[in-house]
C-alpha cells in the first residue's frame, strides 16, 4: 500500500510539474468570442459570476484576472447585432469559448442628455448604408435591419433626426449590447408659449417661474406660460426650482411642452451598504444596477434549469427508482438553488439601501437648498439696510460738512473784515447774509430743477419702454399676416424665404393664396421701413386679399393695376399732399397654373430671374416702370404681363432691391451690391439644392455687409417647380 500511494503522489506531482497551466494560468480565464462560422467577434461585453465585466479585443480575445481560482459558474455576453447562443468552459486550460449568433439587427436607445429620458418619435439613420432607418418608441427604443452586406462589427455612424430636423448635437456609445444615443439639440421651431407639466404624473405645473430670453414669466393653473413676445427652440427655457428634463414641441399650437422634476440623482457615486455578513462594503450605484440586474437573469435562468432537474428527480424519489449518485445531485440541486435563493435577496437588500439612501440624500439636498435660500434672503436684507443706513449716514455727513464749510468761510470773512476796519462789520453782515440768502435760493432752484429732470427722465423711459412694447406686439401682428408655410408646401416642390426686416418691423413682406386651380405668390417692397413700412404692408396685404378673394381677380396685370387704384384711393390721392408723392410699393407677382405648366408674371419696378432645369441658363424680366400708388408720374401707363411655359425643376426668384442696394464691401463700405453681383450670386447658386441656395444668400449677404448695418429690408422667394 505505500508503493502503491508513493506511485500515485510521484505521478501527480509530475502532472504539476509538466502542465504549464498550473504556472501560467492561476486565477485567470482565458476567453474567446466566437460567431456561427467560427469567426472572432471583437467588442463583446463579458459579466463571469456577475461581477468580473470585460470586452474582447479586435482578435475576439480576452483574458479576465479572477479573485480566486474557482471554476466560473455564470458567464453572460452582450454585443450589438449578435444573439449569445452558450458557452464553454474547459477546467484543465481554463479557456472559455463564447458562440454567438448573427442578428442582422442593431437596437439602441434614445435619451436626453438632460435628465437621461427616453425620447419618442426620432428617426435614426445607419450612414453610408442602405439600411431602412428605426423610429423610436415611447421608450426610445429603435431597431434596425442591417442589409446582408454590412457586418455588425463596422463602425455605426449615426444621423438623428427630431422634430422632422437633424439633430448634430448627440453623443453615441454602447452598452448592454445596444447603441446609446445622448441626444441634446432641438430643432429651431418659432414658440409663442410654454406648457409646464411634471414628468411622472404629465400634470401641469402651476405657479412656477419660466425663464427665457432673460425674461420671466409665470405659468398659469394649466401650466401654460405665455411669452411677451415669439422666441425660437433655440432658446434656452429653465424653471426656477426645477429641472427640465424634456422639450416636446407642438407644431399645430406652437408651444413647448417642457417636463420638469427634481433633481436627478447621479447614479456615478459610489455608497456603502450592509451585506448579509454585517460588514460595511462599497457600491457603484450605476454599475452595481445594471450587473445585478443580468446577474438577476441569469440566476432565473438557472432557478428554471435547476428546478426542472428536482422535480425530475423528485419524482424519481417518490417512485423509489433513484441512485445514490442522483440523490447526491438531488442534494446538491438544492443547495444550489437555496444558495441562489440566498443571492437574490442579497441583492434585493443592497437595491433597498441603495434607494434608502438616495431617498434620504434627495430630501437633505431639498433642505441644504431651502436653508441656502433663507440665508440669501437674510444677508441681502442686511445688505440692503446696511446699504440704506450708509446712505442716511452720508447724507447727515455732507450736510454737516457743508454747514461747516460755510461757517468757517463766514468767520473768516468776519475776522478779517473785523481787523481792517470795525466801522464797515455791520455793512459786511448784511452782505454775507444777502449773500447766503442767495444760495440758498440759488440751491432751491437746482432742487426744483433736478427734481424737474428727474421726472423728465422716468417720463422719457416709460414712454421708451412703451413704444418698444408697442412696435414688438406689431411685429406679432405682421407676422401673423404672412402666409402660413404648410400652403406653400403644398404647391411648390422646393422652395426658400429669406426675410431679414431692418428694423423690428418690417416694410416688405411676401403674399400667397390659392384661387381654384391658381397659386399666386408675390414679394412686395413698401416705402420706408419700420413702422412707417409696416402700415404700408398691412395695407397691401388687405388690399392683395381683398382683390384675389374677394372680387376674384387671378390675372396679374389686372391684380396689380387694381392694387395700384385702391392703394391710391386709400392714400387719398384726391388731396394734394406734396409729403406723400413717393408713397407707395413696388412688387412682382407669379400666377402659377400647375395644371397647364404655366406662369404668368407681372412686376411694378420689380424683375423675375428663372432658370431653366434643361439648359440651366439664367432668364431676367423686367417689372413695369411703375410703382404702385404713387404720384410722380403723371403719364398713364399700363402694366405688362408675361407668360412662361414651364417644366419640372425649372426655379423661379422674386427679390426686393433691399438685397441689391446694400451698403458694403470695398471702399469702407459705402459701395451698393448693385443688380449685376445678385444675377452673378444667383447664376452661381441657382444648381444648389434650395436650403442650401437660402444659406449661400446669407453668406453673400454678410460678408459684404461686413460691420455695416443693414440698409434695407430684405425679401427673396426661390421657388422649384
Amino acid at each position: 500500500m505505500g508503493f502503491k500511494a508513493f506511485k500515485i503522489f510521484t505521478y501527480l506531482a509530475l502532472v504539476t510539474l509538466l502542465t504549464p497551466s498550473a504556472w501560467a494560468q492561476g486565477n485567470k480565464l482565458f476567453v474567446t468570442a466566437l460567431d456561427e462560422n467560427k469567426q472572432p467577434v471583437p467588442k463583446v461585453e463579458v459579466v463571469v459570476d456577475s461581477f468580473y465585466a470585460a470586452v474582447t479585443k479586435p482578435d475576439g480575445k480576452l483574458i479576465i484576472s479572477m479573485k480566486n481560482t474557482d471554476d466560473p459558474r455564470h458567464l453572460q455576453a452582450v454585443k450589438n447585432g449578435y444573439d449569445f447562443e452558450d458557452w464553454k468552459y474547459d477546467t484543465t486550460s481554463r479557456e472559455i469559448v463564447i458562440n454567438m449568433r448573427k442578428t442582422g439587427i442593431i437596437k439602441g436607445v434614445v435619451k436626453s442628455k438632460k435628465g437621461n429620458l427616453p425620447i419618442p418619435n426620432v428617426d435614426v439613420l445607419l450612414i453610408n448604408t442602405e439600411a431602412r432607418p428605426g423610429k423610436t418608441n415611447e421608450k426610445g427604443e429603435f431597431s434596425i435591419q442591417l442589409p446582408p452586406n454590412i457586418s455588425p462589427n463596422l463602425p455605426k455612424k449615426y444621423a438623428v433626426y427630431s422634430f422632422g430636423l437633424q439633430s448634430s448635437d448627440f453623443e453615441v456609445f454602447e452598452r448592454d449590447g445596444k447603441s446609446i444615443i445622448a441626444l441634446q439639440q432641438i430643432p429651431a421651431r418659432r414658440v409663442l408659449a410654454v406648457r409646464i407639466v411634471d414628468n411622472q404624473t404629465g400634470r401641469p405645473v402651476a405657479g412656477q417661474t419660466l425663464i427665457a430670453d432673460n425674461k420671466e414669466t409665470p405659468s398659469n393653473d394649466d401650466g401654460f406660460a405665455r411669452l411677451p413676445y415669439a422666441l425660437t427652440t433655440k432658446f434656452e427655457y429653465k424653471v426656477r426650482g426645477y429641472d427640465v428634463v424634456n422639450l416636446t414641441y407642438d407644431k399645430e399650437n406652437q408651444f413647448l411642452i417642457a417636463r420638469v422634476q427634481q433633481e436627478i440623482q447621479d447614479e456615478r457615486k459610489t455608497i456603502g451598504v450592509i451585506n448579509q455578513s454585517g460588514d460595511t462594503i462599497l457600491v457603484n450605484i450605476g454599475n452595481f444596477r445594471r450587473l445585478s440586474r443580468i446577474e438577476r437573469d441569469s440566476i432565473r435562468r438557472a432557478n428554471s434549469d435547476i428546478n426542472a432537474k428536482i422535480k425530475e428527480l423528485e419524482d424519481k424519489l417518490d417512485s423509489g427508482n433513484i441512485t445514490d449518485a442522483e440523490k447526491a445531485e438531488l442534494q446538491r440541486l438544492l443547495a444550489a438553488s437555496k444558495q441562489n435563493a440566498a443571492r437574490l435577496d442579497s441583492i434585493e437588500n443592497i437595491n433597498n439601501q441603495i434607494i434608502t439612501s438616495l431617498t434620504a440624500e434627495q430630501e437633505l439636498i431639498k433642505q441644504r437648498q431651502k436653508n441656502v435660500e433663507q440665508e440669501a434672503e437674510k444677508v441681502r436684507l442686511a445688505s440692503e439696510k446696511e446699504k440704506a443706513q450708509n446712505q442716511r449716514n452720508m447724507l447727515i455727513f455732507a450736510s454737516v460738512a457743508i454747514i461747516l464749510l460755510l461757517l468757517a468761510i463766514a468767520f473768516f470773512i468776519f475776522n478779517r473784515r473785523n481787523r481792517k476796519q470795525n466801522k464797515l462789520l455791520g455793512e459786511k453782515v448784511t452782505e454775507i447774509n444777502r449773500k447766503n440768502e442767495m444760495l440758498e435760493e440759488s440751491k432751491n432752484i437746482l432742487d426744483r430743477k433736478n427734481a424737474q429732470l428727474k421726472n423728465q427722465q422716468q417720463e422719457l423711459e416709460r414712454q421708451h419702454t412703451k413704444i418698444t412694447d408697442s412696435i414688438r406686439y406689431a411685429l406679432t401682428i405682421q407676422e401673423s399676416i404672412l402666409p402660413a408655410q404648410e400652403l406653400i408646401d403644398q404647391t411648390f416642390q422646393d422652395y426658400f424665404i429669406l426675410y431679414k426686416p431692418k428694423d423690428i418691423v418690417a416694410g416688405d413682406f411676401y403674399w400667397f393664396a390659392q384661387k381654384g386651380g391658381n397659386s399666386i405668390i408675390s414679394a412686395i417692397d413698401c416705402t420706408g421701413h419700420g413702422v412707417p413700412g409696416g402700415f404700408m404692408t398691412m395695407i397691401g396685404n388687405t388690399l392683395l386679399n381683398q382683390i384675389v378673394k374677394e372680387d376674384n381677380i387671378t390675372d396679374p396685370k389686372e391684380i396689380l393695376t387694381q392694387l395700384n387704384v385702391k392703394v391710391k384711393e386709400t392714400l387719398k390721392e384726391q388731396v394734394k399732399d406734396e409729403g406723400r408723392d413717393g408713397d407707395g410699393m413696388d412688387l412682382g407677382l407669379i400666377n402659377f397654373d400647375m395644371d397647364n405648366s404655366l406662369a404668368t408674371f407681372c412686376g411694378a419696378k420689380t424683375p423675375l430671374f428663372y432658370v431653366k432645369s434643361k439648359d440651366k441658363e439664367l432668364a431676367y424680366i423686367k417689372g413695369t416702370n411703375i410703382s404702385i400708388g404713387s404720384t410722380l408720374s403723371r403719364k398713364k401707363k399700363e402694366f405688362s404681363s408675361h407668360v412662361i411655359n414651364f417644366e419640372k425643376g425649372d426655379i423661379f426668384y422674386l427679390a426686393s432691391d433691399g438685397f441689391q442696394d446694400q451698403l458694403g464691401g470695398p471702399n469702407n463700405g459705402k459701395q451698393k451690391f448693385l443688380k449685376k453681383k445678385f444675377i452673378s450670386l444667383i447664376e452661381t447658386v441657382s444648381v444648389l439644392p434650395m436650403e442650401e441656395q437660402a444659406q449661400k444668400f446669407e453668406d453673400a449677404l454678410a460678408e459684404w455687409q461686413g460691420d455695416s448695418d443693414q440698409t434695407d429690408d430684405i425679401v427673396i422667394l426661390g421657388l422649384k417647380v
